[in-house]
Formats: structure tokens, sequence, C-alpha cells
């Protein structure tokens, strides 16, 4: 029977312990707010290239060896804002023309490349 009560206090210690940290653990949902917009847009349009492109996996790989090489370079920052800049120009121009189907694709490649570098600026 004290076994039983002594595990019993354990348990409710570890769990008491874990709930009182897990604020610590997590982010901050009302300062990052905005993050977390470009992180489900960079998964909803990576979605979408899968479903548009046949070799969207090799496309991705392309993409993600591109990003590694600029988290690597020296001026990483002005690379990623002179990216940004491009890619915000793009999408404004586009914004309003009703696009074919081959556009459409192209735009929503230069989304998901968007939302990548505003994640990547974010860090």
């Amino acid at each position: 029977m004290k076994k039983l009560l002594l595990f019993m206090a354990f348990v409710l210690w570890v769990f008491s312990f874990n709930y009182s940290n897990a604020s610590y653990t997590y982010l901050n949902p009302d300062k990052d707010k905005n993050i977390y917009k470009f992180y489900k847009q960079a998964v909803l349009t990576r979605n979408q290239i899968k479903k548009d492109f046949k070799d969207w996996d090799v496309l991705n790989k392309k993409i993600e060896k591109y990003f590694i090489n600029i988290n690597f370079a020296k001026d990483r920052v002005t690379k990623l804002n002179d990216l940004k800049k491009k890619f915000e120009k793009i999408l404004e121009n586009n914004k309003s023309k009703n696009l074919n189907y081959k556009q459409e694709k192209t735009i929503n490649l230069v989304k998901n490349l968007y939302y990548r570098t505003v994640i990547e600026l974010k860090k």
C-alpha cells in the first residue's frame, strides 16, 4: 500500500512539474503570431506544388539546397531581402490578373519561395 501511494505521489509530482514548465517550452503565440501564418502558407503552397508538378520532389530538393547555400553565405540577410523584394514585385504584378494554368503553377512556386524567404529572415 505504501508503494502504491508513493508511486501515485511521484506521478502527480512529475505531471505537476511538466505542467508548470510547459508554458516556457512553447513559442509565445502573441509575439510570434505572424510567423505561424507564414509557416502555414509555406506548407499550403508546398502541397499545391506537389499537385501541380510531376517532379515536385526534385523541385523541393533544389529549393532546400538553395536556401541551405544562402544560410552559409556571408551576406545572407541582403540576399534574402533582395529575394523578398523581387518576389513581392512578382506577386503584386500578378495579383489582379486572370492567370492561365501554367501561370498559376509558377505563381504558386513563387509564393512558396516568398514564404520560405520570409521565414528565413525571421530566424
